[in-house]
C-alpha cells in the first residue's frame, strides 16, 4: 500500500511490534498512549472530513479527491482500550465528554472509514467485543486471521454467519477443526 501513496499509521502501546516500520516514509508510528490519543482523534477528523468531500462531489466520487488511502494498525487492542480510557480519565476536564474522543473516532472510522479510504487492522490476542466496544464493533471485521488460538478463541471467532473469511495458521486444534477452515 505505501508504494502506492497510502499513508501507514501504526498505534502500538507495546512499542515494538513492527521495528521493521521505523524510518519508513509514509509511516507514522504511535507509541505512548498520549501520541495514540491523538492520532486517534485526528484521523476521527480526517474521516469526518472526508466524508463531507465525498458528499460534496456526489455519486462515485474520484477516490484521488477524497485522500490518499490510510491503515490504522492497531496493536494489542484490548491493552491499548484500557488505557485510552485512563489516559481520558487522567486528562478529561469538566464539561469533558465521559467517553474519549480517541474511542469515539475509532468506533466512527470502523463503522463508516471504509468508504473513504479508511481502513483499520485490528490485532489482538483475543478481540473480545467487551474490549472493543460491543459486539457491533467488533462485526466490523469481516477478515479474520487465527493463529496460535484456543478452542474457545476458534469457538469465538467462527461463530458468524458466513459473511466474511477466517485464516488459520497451522493446525493448533486437530485435523478436523484446523483443516476445515
Amino acid at each position: 500500500m505505501l508504494h502506492r501513496g497510502s499513508l501507514v499509521f501504526i498505534l502500538d502501546t507495546k512499542r515494538i511490534s513492527h521495528p521493521w516500520a521505523h524510518g519508513i516514509g509514509g509511516v507514522t508510528y504511535c507509541r505512548d498512549i498520549a501520541d495514540i490519543h491523538d492520532a486517534l482523534v485526528e484521523l476521527g477528523m480526517e474521516g469526518r472530513r472526508r466524508v463531507r468531500v465525498a458528499d460534496e462531489l456526489g455519486i462515485d466520487p474520484d477516490p484521488d479527491a477524497i485522500g490518499p488511502r490510510l491503515l490504522i494498525l492497531l496493536e494489542e487492542v484490548n491493552a491499548t482500550m484500557r488505557q485510552l480510557a485512563r489516559y481520558w480519565e487522567k486528562i478529561r476536564e469538566s464539561g469533558d465528554p465521559k467517553t474519549s474522543p480517541a474511542v469515539d473516532a475509532l468506533m466512527e472510522i470502523l463503522f463508516m472509514g471504509r468508504q473513504v479510504r479508511m481502513h483499520v487492522l485490528l490485532v489482538a490476542q483475543s478481540a473480545t467485543a467487551r474490549a472493543l466496544g460491543g459486539p457491533e464493533v467488533r462485526e466490523q471485521f469481516a477478515t479474520r486471521i487465527l493463529a496460535r488460538y484456543s478452542v474457545n478463541a476458534w469457538c469465538r471467532r467462527t461463530d458468524f454467519s458466513g459473511s466474511g473469511k477466517i485464516f488459520v495458521a497451522g493446525d493448533h486444534l486437530g485435523d478436523t477443526v484446523g483443516r476445515s477452515a
